[in-house]
C-alpha cells in the first residue's frame, strides 16, 4: 500500500446484512485483518461487497464524517460570492500540466470548499446535485463540481491529483 491508506466503499453481503433494512454503504479504511469505517463500523473483508461510487444507501454517519473530515476552514456565502484572493501556495497551473488518458483529455472538477481543482477522468460517474449542479469524483477521490473542460482561473491544482497523473492513470 506504499504508506497510503486505501479506502473502499462497501456494504455487507446479503447473508450478513440485517433482515429489517437494506445494507448501508460505508467508507472502510482497508486493513489486512479488519476494515474500519469513520462511523466506527468494523467488518471482516469476507463479509462485504465492494460497490461503485453513488451506489446503494450511504451510512449517514460515514457521509457526514467524510464531509467534515477536512481541516480546511468553512467559508461563508459572502466569501464564495467574492473573488478569491490569489493563492499563497506554490501551485502547478492547470495550463502547465497537459495529460491525456488513453481515451481523451482529463477534465477538471473544482472544489469550492478547498478552492483547488481536481482532475477528473472523462468516464468517471457523475451525480446530479441540487437543481442544476453535477458532482464528480476527482482522481484523488475528493468530490468536485463538473466535470468541466476548463478550470477556474488562478486556482491551484490538487497536489494529489497531479501526483496521480504523473505516475499514470488507466
Amino acid at each position: 500500500m506504499n504508506g497510503q491508506r486505501s479506502v473502499v466503499l462497501a456494504r455487507l453481503r446479503p447473508e450478513y446484512a440485517p433482515p429489517d433494512r437494506p445494507p448501508e454503504v460505508h467508507a472502510y479504511r482497508v486493513d489486512h485483518v479488519m476494515w474500519m469505517a469513520p462511523c466506527g463500523d468494523t467488518v471482516n473483508p469476507d463479509e462485504v461487497e465492494i460497490v461503485k461510487p453513488f451506489t446503494g444507501t450511504p451510512c449517514p454517519r460515514c457521509w457526514m464524517l467524510a464531509a467534515l473530515a477536512t481541516d480546511v476552514p468553512l467559508v461563508s456565502r459572502a466569501e464564495l460570492e467574492t473573488t478569491p484572493p490569489s493563492p499563497e501556495l506554490p501551485a502547478v497551473s492547470p495550463a502547465d500540466v497537459v495529460v491525456e488518458s488513453s481515451d481523451a483529455m482529463l477534465l477538471y472538477a473544482p472544489s469550492w470548499r478547498e478552492r483547488v481543482v481536481h482532475y477528473a477522468h472523462p468516464k468517471a460517474p457523475t451525480q446530479k446535485y441540487g437543481r442544476s449542479g453535477t458532482v464528480v469524483a476527482g482522481l484523488c477521490g475528493e468530490i468536485g463540481w463538473g466535470p468541466h473542460t476548463r478550470p477556474p482561473v488562478d486556482w491551484p491544482m490538487c497536489s494529489e491529483c497531479v501526483q496521480i497523473v504523473s505516475v499514470g492513470i488507466s
